[in-house]
């Protein structure tokens, strides 16, 4: 690699990953980039300059020599005071700002501890401020965490506008040039009951293309704003250079506003995320002397096979510190939930009408849903916050209703909105102090406000509401829900954004106390279905609600696009049986879960003998494929339509394993399609059947390494365990 005033000040190897520090001799900036170790020797000699363009010979001679590339900085920062950035970024971008220009290499350590390995990289500045990068890899795993520390050494206060967790610059150094044609973004789209939608273009595409001078900033800014993390687009995003098949991707871990950032302002792309800044998330935050600020978390990866492989070590990090979750989970078991069932208008009569069945069908689980603490006269969804059960419902009271559905041999469980109040709730009446405002009015959206999670009060409130009623009356799931956004932010001293953020703060230290305090309760995520699909929340929890589409045609699509963001562990996908479904609605509907968790709603006390039977046969199958849903790599294929509402198709996910040299293929055909056929790469040779389950398919395996389906029908299905040949 051609570095004229670049050298390599360090590299690491973690993993499979190779990490490079470069530094800049003339100004001391750092920065850092990230390839596959075996792609080493692909490296290609870059050009230092643009010499050798009729476009440049004819300028100044100053401008000959241009650089045609420059580090990217391992900080992006703005302090207010400070030039913002020029070359038309404002109002666009805040990267490359004054305050980045700032920073210079002061020191870098390495820590080998026992289960890890942590790299920091210390900036300083003579204006007396610092920043610290924290790079972090745990031993034996297939990704980074990088974080940022912003800290205040001066005598004087400072207020940040933009500080990012993360940058990761020199994409691609396989060119020599500046990769034209050879860039892809892949993000993915997502709104309620339509997640992840994935949205891979070119660079050309998205006018991400250097000029030719390279000084005009060509950036990309996306992101979320408010407490819905995934609304708009996933926290997600992947660079792929085409012609080496490499790719680089990040995720960030956090519930609230983020960006993220990627800039072709020269020869090399580059990305940059984390808290959404002034100019995108209405955020500032003031630090005295002495005080600092962390970033939320990035989580970072590269590899040299697929856009599946890559997601699949981001994910891993979901799943990577499960010392604290419940036994039962080793297992994975099935849950019920009667949201489906009855809508809203839950009783103790018409649980203990559904028990017996449920008893029968092997459910693990019980979740009574919203409800259960409202009048017959009023909304579910604007009454809750007082959380004391309905007497006219529950006569005998929760622990009655929940010691009733353990001696059924099932576990109960419960479901809480309780980060927000409904306005006919007593408590929206009595603790207005104590929800967020806006302005200096409660914030409310539609009819619901926000507890402020701020107020010590607050806390305790809850301990006494909610953790105490799951310990009187020995819950053992709660199923958490979450059904508005807060938006650009709240008051604060700082800014709607900072104060947006201190309340999170705060969500997440009651979250971790609920764990603390109940120790073996499964806890499930829900934000009106995946809205909070973020990797902070799903590392605390267990399971995620994946869609609030209950019923819909595309539950497939949706379920099976998730495995590129969301561990399948993690995610329940919902059954509703209804008791008009035909066999053929049955199988289609509890294929699907095989993408996740199985959790069943709907019709239940009504379906009759054989429908039962069919679905006890999936769960019989499922509990023997567990172990792959745990463990395993997704592959996607998929000739689909445009549209996600109205599917056309087919589609297959394929999850592997290779080191118990198993398989598990799940198929759909979807409507209205002239596809009646499908041939399925199976990734490797040697595969047979083992064990099926087909509604409407027929399947063969093609010399072990092709699964050759034909659809009898439009919405037809196929669960097929796959075992490899000795």
């Amino acid at each position: 690699m051609n570095l004229p005033n670049y050298l390599i000040y360090s590299e690491y190897i973690f993993c499979d990953i190779c990490v490079q520090y470069l530094i800049d001799n003339n100004t001391q900036k750092i920065g850092m980039g990230a390839f596959p170790v075996c792609k080493r020797n692909k490296i290609a000699e870059h050009r230092p300059d643009l010499l050798g363009y009729d476009f440049i010979r004819v300028q100044p001679e100053n401008l000959h020599k241009m650089s045609a590339w420059s580090i990217e900085p391992l900080v992006q920062v703005k302090c207010k005071g400070d030039d913002y950035p020029c070359c038309f970024a404002q109002g666009r971008t805040m990267r490359n700002s004054g305050s980045t220009e700032k920073l210079r290499f002061k020191c870098q350590e390495k820590f080998d501890l026992d289960d890890k390995i942590l790299v920091i990289t210390t900036l300083e500045t003579d204006a007396g401020w610092d920043c610290k990068h924290y790079l972090e890899w745990f031993k034996g795993q297939q990704y980074l965490i990088v974080q940022t520390e912003f800290i205040n050494h001066s005598a004087s206060d400072i207020c940040l506008e933009m500080l990012s967790s993360f940058t990761l610059g020199h994409i691609t150094p396989f060119d020599s040039k500046d990769a034209s044609e050879r860039l892809k973004l892949h993000r993915f789209r997502s709104f309620w009951s339509s997640e992840a939608r994935r949205e891979s273009l070119f660079f050309e595409e998205l006018n991400l293309e250097r000029s030719w001078l390279g000084i005009s900033a060509v950036s990309e800014r996306f992101g979320q704003i408010g407490s819905m993390p995934v609304r708009g687009y996933f926290p997600f995003a992947a660079i792929e250079d085409c012609q080496e098949s490499v790719f680089w991707g990040v995720m960030l871990a956090y519930n609230g506003s983020w960006q993220m950032e990627v800039e072709k302002k020269q020869d090399f792309a580059c990305i940059s995320g984390g808290l959404a800044d002034r100019e995108f998330g209405h955020w500032t935050k003031l630090l005295r002397p002495n005080q600092s600020l962390k970033t939320p978390k990035a989580i970072l990866s590269v590899s040299d096979n697929s856009l599946e492989d890559l997601c699949s070590r981001l994910t891993s990090y979901q799943v990577f510190d499960m010392k604290n979750e419940p036994k039962t989970e080793n297992r994975l078991p099935v849950f019920f939930n009667d949201w489906c069932s009855f809508w809203g208008d839950v009783s103790q009569e018409k649980i203990l009408a559904i028990l017996d069945k449920l008893s029968l069908m092997g459910i693990d689980y019980y979740i009574i849903d919203a409800g259960w603490y409202k009048t017959r006269d009023n909304d579910w969804g604007a009454s809750h916050g007082d959380w004391e059960y309905s007497q006219e419902k529950f006569p005998k009271g929760m622990k009655y209703i929940a010691d009733h559905i353990k001696n059924k041999g099932i576990k109960p469980g419960i479901w809480f909105e309780f980060e927000t109040v409904g306005e006919n709730s007593k408590a929206f009446g009595l603790y207005k102090k104590n929800l967020l405002h806006r302005d200096g009015f409660v914030l409310k959206s539609g009819k619901r406000a926000f507890w402020d999670f701020r107020d010590d009060y607050v806390h305790k409130y809850l301990n006494d509401k909610v953790i105490a009623l799951l310990k009187d009356c020995g819950f053992e799931y709660i199923k958490i829900d979450y059904n508005d956004t807060i938006g650009i932010g709240v008051d604060s001293a700082d800014s709607l954004g900072e104060g947006l953020r201190e309340h999170l703060v705060g969500v997440e230290k009651f979250w971790k106390r609920l764990r603390e305090e109940v120790p073996e309760i499964v806890i499930e995520n829900c934000s009106s279905g995946g809205h909070r699909l973020d990797p902070l929340i799903l590392s605390l929890c267990d399971v995620a609600s994946f869609s609030d589409a209950h019923e819909t045609d595309n539950i497939p699509i949706i379920a099976a696009n998730l495995h590129y963001l969301v561990h399948p562990v993690k995610s329940l996908i919902w059954a509703v049986m209804r008791k008009q479904s035909d066999n053929k609605t049955i199988s289609y509907r509890m294929a699907s879960t095989f993408f996740g968790r199985p959790v069943l709603s709907g019709d239940i006390a009504e379906l009759n003998k054989s429908s039962l039977e069919l679905i006890g046969k999936y769960l019989k199958l499922y509990k023997k494929v567990s172990h792959l849903i745990r463990n395993g790599i997704s592959y996607i294929d998929s000739k689909t339509g445009k549209s996600m509402l109205y599917p056309r198709g087919w589609q297959s996910v394929l999850r592997v394993n290779q080191k118990v040299k198993e398989a598990l293929l799940v198929v759909h055909s979807f409507g209205n399609s002239k596809l009646k056929s499908a041939e399925i790469n199976l990734r490797s040779s040697g595969w047979y059947i083992a064990e099926s389950l087909l509604s409407g398919v027929n399947s063969e395996i093609v010399n072990g390494k092709i699964a050759d389906l034909t659809f009898e029908s439009d919405f037809s299905s196929a669960v097929i365990l796959l075992k490899k040949s000795e």
